[in-house]
């Protein structure tokens, strides 16, 4: 089965925009830009990672899951119908609030939407927004850190299971 390549970005609903925009501005150091009733957040060279829609329900209602290529995301929908799961592709507008090039669409058992895609749109990098996304408390800057520690320093075991990392 052709592999996704990563969880380009997640979606969700809150009934408070100033609330999440204050949260993640000023904690987690994100870009924010408020656009068509949405916030979209972004912390690396995506155009958005996060997007929050304005809603009544305070849920995640949809993960985007990228692929390198447009034929391996093509596979993988091929894949999918082959197991009796559709797909459909998403329109325009999705497109557009997503931020990228092509995507189709499904629904878990749980009722939650998840968006493969490819062709991500890549963010116009300019002093204020390496400023917002790298300042001495963004999450950017945390994450960073964390993953340039040596291994011999980091914990031995995973903290989702008891399983040990070789």
């Amino acid at each position: 089965m052709a592999a996704i390549s990563t969880l380009g970005y997640v979606c969700v609903i809150a009934s408070n925009l100033d609330a999440w925009e204050t949260f993640a501005v000023d904690i987690l150091g994100l870009h924010a830009e408020r656009r068509d009733g949405a916030l979209a957040l972004r912390m690396d060279e995506y155009e958005q990672r996060i997007l929050i829609i304005e809603g009544f329900d305070d849920d995640m209602v949809a993960a985007g899951w990228k692929f390198d290529t447009a034929d391996a995301l093509e596979s993988f929908i091929k894949q999918l119908a082959a197991r009796g799961i559709h797909a459909e592709r998403c329109d325009a507008a999705l497109l557009a609030s997503r931020r990228v090039e092509r995507a189709y669409a499904c629904v878990d058992p749980d009722g939650m939407q998840h968006e493969f895609f490819y062709g991500p749109a890549y963010a116009h990098r300019d002093r204020s927004a390496r400023k917002c996304c790298w300042g001495p408390s963004s999450l950017a800057r945390w994450v960073s850190a964390i993953t340039s520690v040596p291994r011999r320093t980091m914990p031995r075991h995973s903290l989702f299971t008891s399983r040990r990392w070789d």
